[in-house]
């Protein structure tokens, strides 16, 4: 989630199929939500919308590593295990559940390491801060979050984009420092 800004319910519902290793690429097509009877199934995502994000290195390595994992422990089980083609599954090859992954996973592992408590959507607002803070422009952000429109992203995290203005002026004055950008077109 930290490498993708995907809401937990479309990491949930990530296939093997959706993984595209030539080009580092996740497809977002539907996400973990809850039928009328309270009952975990695929759905579409949020905004019904299917999405391609790029993973670095790092994201598609542990991609890589997760899928040993569960080759591995597919083999163990024999006939328990229900392929599902999930890239994260329960034990038995189902959907996980969102507060199990937090409850026996994600939590242990932050205390663990020492690292703030956290929530698993915090991963995808530090995603977002992240990239904002590291000068990544607001529309790239808002395609990789999902947003249905750049101004949800913009005022989701103005205190971000905000935090930019002063290295924005100093950008500007860098360059007009310069005499070649006077003859940029600037009249």
């Amino acid at each position: 989630m930290l490498m993708s800004g995907m809401r937990v319910g479309e990491v949930l519902g990530l296939k093997w199929s959706d993984l595209d290793e030539k080009t580092s690429t996740l497809r977002v097509q539907r996400a973990v939500t809850q039928d009328a009877h309270r009952r975990k199934v695929l759905g579409p995502t949020k905004t019904s919308r299917t999405r391609a994000i790029p993973l670095g290195p790092r994201g598609i390595r542990a991609l890589q590593q997760q899928r040993v994992r569960q080759a591995k422990w597919r083999l163990k089980l024999g006939d328990l295990y229900r392929d599902q083609g999930l890239i994260f599954s329960n034990e038995f090859g189902g959907l996980l559940e969102a507060q199990n992954v937090s409850g026996r996973y994600f939590k242990p592992l932050l205390r663990s390491t020492g690292l703030p408590n956290l929530s698993l959507y915090g991963l995808r607002h530090s995603h977002a801060t992240l990239l904002l803070a590291a000068g990544e422009h607001p529309k790239v952000v808002q395609e990789r979050l999902g947003h249905s429109s750049i101004q949800l992203t913009l005022d989701t995290y103005t205190h971000v984009v905000e935090g930019l203005q002063e290295r924005a002026s100093e950008r500007l004055e860098t360059l007009l420092s310069n005499p070649g950008v006077t003859r940029l077109g600037c009249r």
